[in-house]
């Protein structure tokens, strides 16, 4: 028996992390966005930290004719899987797990703009626990409502506050070519 290992008994990373900076050095090592081993070549950039809506996103700069822009980590994904997008058509990547740092090709996915919002996280203030569900004080009663396509649709009106909650999630998981994540 050989005391050599074989490469069926190696344990390879197959994720990539990568630290992002904000300004410099000042915040790396706080942050890391992590991407698939065949995209590991983006670790040779600076990726940096940028703050949206909450949440945490890496980009980098780049400069075009002079002109700074801003190159999304999980963009460069989406195009990398899917080739060219075309950004005006109204889709975007969107991060299946709803990590926005999680930028694993197996967890980006290019959906609408409107199934993009349908998985966004409940505002803090809202008192359903749900997203589209609200209370409406004056009727008494829980209002279910859904976003698609940029259009509001009535779902329905309920005494109860569950029933409400599960015409939201029955609506939205019906929807064609959408995987939906139900959130608490």
């Amino acid at each position: 028996m050989s005391d050599c290992i074989t490469s069926n008994q190696l344990s390879l990373p197959l994720v990539v992390e990568i630290p992002l900076s904000k300004f410099g050095d000042k915040y790396r090592g706080k942050y890391s966005a992590v991407v698939s081993i065949e995209d590991s070549d983006l670790e040779q950039y600076d990726w940096q930290v940028h703050e949206s809506g909450g949440r945490i996103y890496a980009r980098r700069e780049i400069r075009e004719q002079g002109k700074k822009k801003y190159v999304y980590l999980h963009r460069v994904i989406a195009e990398r899987v899917q080739g060219e997008i075309e950004w005006q058509s109204g889709t975007i990547p969107d991060h299946i797990d709803n990590n926005s740092l999680n930028n694993q090709r197996n967890n980006i996915r290019v959906i609408s703009q409107s199934k993009n919002i349908l998985n966004a996280k409940r505002q803090s203030r809202n008192q359903s626990g749900c997203k589209g569900v609200t209370w409406h004080k004056r009727d008494k009663i829980w209002y279910v409502q859904a976003k698609v396509n940029g259009k509001s649709v009535h779902v329905g009106m309920f005494k109860i506050k569950e029933e409400a909650i599960q015409a939201y999630h029955d609506y939205v998981s019906q929807l064609p070519d959408f995987e939906y994540r139900r959130r608490e």
